[in-house]
């Protein structure tokens, strides 16, 4: 017999299930949707500081402006081999702190002007994106524009876009010169591959419109070395998934529809429209409902086996029991029509008391596990519930999966919070970015209250370029603190190897001690009069090279997210870092230039007085000889004079 008590608790408990996998996969659509908006952003953030380093707008305006001039022209030559090496120098740092893979200049008739690439060439991609007819190279010359996804030509399972991005002239609607960064999709394949929360069924791809077809252009699960070569007619019976993310709707749910593998799977879709991609994120629909699907079959089962052994026991104790047999009869039924009837009252101590006593405590099981439920459904995950001792299978399922859906509320509040703090420290990093002092102390002033530190301090290494370090005499200096009580005994620089900052540097590894002793000063930390409990210390670097480490003190321990996200984080403080090096290194050689200029024209203004005093100087003793001559003269006149009056 089909018990209707399991339907009350199955209804309420589906509905908010359903509601509960919506809004899971709505969570997992939007942070992955952050995460590649994110790496977008980053990339037009990194070029708007093209525009901070005077000498190499300068140098991107000249090469466009005589690049196709006559080249015979030797100052002309020499000009642009200039220019080449500051676009070299500056491009190619651009390139490997975002790790671009190739970065070009292409000027408004679609012809080359540089390339970081080692072919000076385009390819032939290249000359169908920078073509004057193509639709993204025209938008280009008015805002950031993305072209679809291409893939190698000399890798097969590499896949990039390119960002095309206008370079303005200040006080003009003009791009004389388009800036092309070829950016790697496999970061956004990784992102998009993770299957964090779906279960064993499900996964997440990215879709896009071609013609009257869709078409995925991730790579799906089971295949994460290879991209699919399906595509699907938009309109046709299965594949409706794929075809609602290309629908320019932002947000989307939908439960059991046909996916591409002919399987019925709840689904959640969105639009991207900068990138006119579509994405959606599902799971098998047997899976999401697996639990509640047990839930009904324990409870129908449960119940029929209480009302076949009540009808056996009324069937051989009719006569002797007919009362008590009834009252527990309607009361079965009633439980069977999903209403909780009133507790039975038998005093005689016999089998009917046991079975009385038995529904009474299986009435108030399922009003506790029906009450239990609905606090669930409602959202009250901290509802309170204790499961009978022994096999309780319906309080143990509910347990189970109450523990579930706290393990996913607190993975996707670990994930919003660290999505949010990247976001916060990207805007901090842009924001601050004027010279080191400014940078540092807006970082850790921002990221100690980020993370609940309380100590915390930053340092930078002093070479101004990490391809120009040498370990033997180079140092990381503590550029920014926050709550440190530094004294003279207390060390704030140190070499590469040399305390745990050193170490932290010369290994290139996070360093995370717990219950350090109050005297940890002695361990060449500048934490150590700050007591704190524990100590986290991450090196900030870019490849190989450490541009700085960063040292965080608490008096609790770092969660395991935490650290996730310090570490994530440190990749684009030693980004940062490096910018504001080469920016305050190009400051102080142009002002080193200016001071050589000005000297040079104090030496010449000097040189002309000194050339002055010397021609007065001739005049004088030219004068003075003329007038010797001319006592000479009269002399030898006057001896001539008195030798002959003498003969």
């Amino acid at each position: 017999m089909m018990s209707l008590v399991s339907y009350t608790v199955f209804d309420v408990s589906r509905d908010e299930l359903q509601k509960r996998i919506a809004e899971k996969l709505h969570v997992i659509n939007d942070l992955k949707i952050e995460k590649i908006n994110a790496y977008f952003k980053s990339v037009q953030i990194t070029l708007d500081q093209i525009h901070h380093y005077k000498e190499l707008k300068k140098s991107i305006y000249f090469v466009n402006e005589n690049l196709y001039k006559d080249t015979k022209n030797n100052s002309l030559t020499n000009k642009l081999d200039i220019a080449d090496y500051i676009l070299t120098e500056g491009l190619i740092s651009l390139k490997e702190a975002h790790s671009f893979n190739r970065i070009l200049l292409v000027n408004a008739e679609g012809k080359l002007l540089y390339t970081t690439h080692s072919s000076h060439q385009f390819n032939n991609k290249d000359q169908y994106i920078f073509h004057r007819d193509n639709l993204s190279f025209v938008k280009a010359q008015e805002k950031i524009t993305y072209t679809e996804r291409y893939s190698s030509e000399e890798l097969d399972n590499e896949y990039y876009v390119m960002a095309l991005v206008p370079f303005k002239e200040e006080g003009t609607d003009q791009a004389p010169v388009i800036i092309g960064c070829e950016l790697k999709l496999e970061p956004i394949y990784e992102s998009i591959n993770d299957t964090t929360g779906l279960g064993i069924s499900g996964e997440t791809i990215l879709t896009q419109k071609n013609e009257d077809f869709v078409e995925f252009i991730s790579p799906i699960k089971g295949h994460s070395h290879e991209q699919i070569k399906k595509r699907f007619l938009i309109g046709g019976d299965f594949a409706i998934p794929a075809q609602h993310s290309i629908r320019h709707e932002l947000h989307g749910f939908e439960a059991k529809v046909l996916d591409y593998k002919h399987t019925y799977v709840d689904v959640a879709w969105s639009y991207i429209p900068e990138l006119n991609w579509g994405i959606y994120t599902k799971i098998d629909h047997k899976e999401s409902f697996i639990a509640i699907d047990n839930l009904r079959v324990l409870l129908i089962f449960l119940c029929s086996a209480i009302i076949l052994i009540s009808i056996i026991v009324v069937s051989l104790f009719a006569n002797s029991f007919l009362d008590p047999i009834i009252k527990i009869r309607n009361s079965m039924m009633s439980l069977s029509q999903g209403e909780f009837p009133d507790d039975i009252y038998y005093k005689r101590r016999d089998e009917i008391y046991d079975t009385t006593l038995a529904l009474n405590n299986l009435v108030e099981r399922l009003k506790k596990s029906t009450q239990f439920a609905q606090e669930i459904g409602a959202g009250n995950l901290n509802a309170s519930f204790q499961a009978e001792r022994g096999k309780d299978v319906l309080s143990k399922a509910l347990l189970s999966m109450r523990k579930s859906l706290i393990k996913i509320e607190s993975e996707n509040m670990e994930r919003k919070w660290t999505s949010e703090g990247l976001a916060i420290h990207g805007e901090v990093l842009r924001k601050y970015a004027e010279n080191m002092q400014t940078l540092g102390q807006g970082l850790i002033s921002s990221l100690v209250e980020y993370v609940g530190a309380h100590h915390g301090g930053l340092y930078s290494v002093n070479y101004e370029s990490y391809e120009d370090h040498d370990d033997t005499t180079n140092y990381y200096e503590l550029s920014a603190s926050y709550a440190y009580e530094i004294d003279e005994t207390i060390p704030t620089k140190f070499k590469m190897g040399q305390g745990l900052i050193g170490q932290a540097a010369l290994e290139r590894e996070t360093i995370y001690l717990k219950d350090t002793p109050l005297t940890f000063t002695n361990i060449s930390s500048s934490l150590g009069e700050a007591k704190a409990g524990y100590v986290l210390i991450v090196p900030l670097r870019i490849g190989n090279a450490v541009l700085g480490v960063l040292e965080l003190g608490s008096f609790k321990e770092f969660e395991d997210y935490k650290i996730k996200f310090i570490e994530k984080l440190a990749e684009s403080i030693a980004s940062s870092i490096l910018s504001v090096k080469s920016s305050e290194k190009t400051h102080e050689l142009l002002n080193e230039s200016q001071s050589v200029a000005q000297e040079l024209k104090e030496k010449e203004e000097e040189l002309r007085e000194n050339q002055t005093k010397m021609i007065e100087e001739q005049k004088k003793l030219k004068r003075a000889l003329e007038k010797a001559e001319v006592l000479i003269k009269e002399l030898r006149s006057a001896l001539q004079k008195a030798k002959e009056e003498k003969e």
